[in-house]
């Protein structure tokens, strides 16, 4: 072969090359990326107070799963998350979702520094990149307790529950939470 016959069929390849589509990373088949009405319907916030007795037990819970002592001076902040239709941090296919949960993970350690809290990431084993997120050392892996008895609503693949030493709580699910958490940490 010539090197005239080698070049057509090396530019060839290298073009079926660049125009093959790159496999999804996830399927977006039943997957709401958008802030539309669906999502904003979706997202929900729910406060209120303990008894005395009730904060007791599950914060007695939330250690025996987590399993970490948690100063009783702290408030404590769960993120949470899930597969669920509705995941903001699943556009563009999921390229950024890593990067967005890096992100997440540093300002919620900043506001939980700020604050007197102890943040935590817990994840269902089904959670989108659930594989590269399981071998992270401040991940967690959600044994059924977070799914089945706090975060019991499952259309978002995020929400937080926040628990505070004077028995407050706020429980949200969707997006733009940070600025809720840091509002409800910085309220007495």
């Amino acid at each position: 072969m010539n090197l005239k016959t080698k070049t057509p069929i090396t530019l060839v390849i290298l073009f079926f090359m660049a125009c093959t589509s790159s496999k999804p990373i996830v399927s977006s088949a039943n997957l709401n990326t958008q802030v539309n009405d669906e999502s904003i319907s979706s997202s929900k916030t729910y406060t209120g107070e303990l008894s005395k007795k009730e904060y007791e037990e599950i914060r007695a819970r939330i250690e025996k799963e987590l399993p970490f002592k948690i100063p009783i001076e702290n408030a404590i902040l769960i993120n949470f998350n899930q597969n669920a239709r509705n995941c903001h941090s699943m556009f563009d296919n999921g390229k950024h979702y890593l990067k967005v949960l890096s992100n997440k993970n540093r300002i919620s350690s900043r506001m939980s520094s700020n604050n007197k809290a102890s943040d935590f990431f817990v994840f269902t084993n089904d959670a989108f990149f659930y594989d590269k997120i399981k071998m992270k050392k401040n991940y967690l892996t959600d044994s059924g307790f977070f799914y089945n008895n706090i975060f019991t609503v499952h259309d978002n693949c995020s929400a937080f529950f926040i628990l505070k030493p004077n028995r407050k709580f706020m429980k949200h699910y969707g997006g733009d939470y940070y600025t809720k958490v840091r509002v409800f940490l910085e309220m007495n």
